[in-house]
């Protein structure tokens, strides 16, 4: 994982952000009264050049102001991890992807 995306977690967290709300999905639902509860999770590998990679792209260049400032990395780590981004053996995996159903019946 690239520092970036440590930083950016780290920044989540501090921020009061759920990461792990999607495997809480099934819990919540059970706990509305829910049956024939289900969830599944997905994850995608980003490559360079992928969707995946600009939309990391984007983010990391969305929040870099505030993850320097706010100490989570420094501005050499930034540049550095937008300039992998680019490389062709640059490949991460994206965060999960929830869904969840749940019915009445």
């Amino acid at each position: 994982m690239l520092p970036t995306q440590v930083a950016v977690n780290r920044l989540l967290d501090d921020g009061g952000v759920d990461r792990l709300f999607g495997q809480r999905l099934i819990g919540r639902l059970r706990t509305h009264g829910l049956n024939s509860v289900g969830a599944e999770a997905h994850s995608f590998m980003w490559q360079c050049g992928s969707p995946g990679a600009t939309l990391a792209r984007a983010t990391y260049e969305l929040l870099q102001r505030d993850l320097i400032d706010g100490r989570y990395l420094t501005a050499q780590q930034s540049k550095q991890d937008l300039e992998s981004l680019e490389h062709p053996s640059f490949v991460t995996p994206s965060a999960m992807l929830w869904s969840a159903w749940g019915g009445r019946t």
